[in-house]
């Protein structure tokens, strides 16, 4: 259901690697536009993993506003070579009656950032928006330390 790059990649991870941390942190800001009054919620996201080899998920939680709107982040972290991340995934809007995973996807958004070793990077997919002004918007900053 959810596409994520891969095939053909793994010759350039690095899978005798010593393992990585990856820690993110940031927020997450959803809104359900309706014509009898908009919800708005935000909430925080945090997420810390050891990374150890090639298309190891690392996140996938969910954020509902409104009881229509649920917002997914799905990550993945590949170890390559010299300590490097490569953290990637994708940003999901759903839309329908129960803001929840039932619900019809409505608007993906990709995101793909190599992580040097010791480096805190912004990750800022940008605004997933669909008819009506339902949104959400994650960003996040993603540390890639050693163990």
């Amino acid at each position: 259901m959810i596409g994520i790059l891969g095939t053909g990649l793994s010759s350039v991870f690095a899978a005798d690697e010593p393992p990585r941390r990856i820690s993110i942190s940031g927020t997450v800001y959803l809104e359900d536009d309706e014509t009898f009054g908009d919800d708005e919620c935000h909430y925080g996201v945090t997420d810390n993993d050891v990374v150890y080899g090639y298309q190891q998920v690392v996140i996938n939680q969910d954020w509902s506003c409104g009881g229509e709107v649920l917002g997914t982040l799905y990550g993945v972290a590949d170890l390559m070579p010299g300590g490097a991340i490569r953290y990637h995934g994708q940003v999901i809007l759903r839309e329908g009656t129960c803001g929840c995973l039932g619900d019809s996807i409505r608007a993906i958004k990709d995101f793909d950032q190599v992580i040097l070793p010791e480096t805190n990077a912004h990750v800022d997919p940008g605004n997933v928006s669909w008819d009506g002004g339902d949104d959400v918007h994650i960003q996040f900053r993603a540390y890639n330390s050693s163990l």
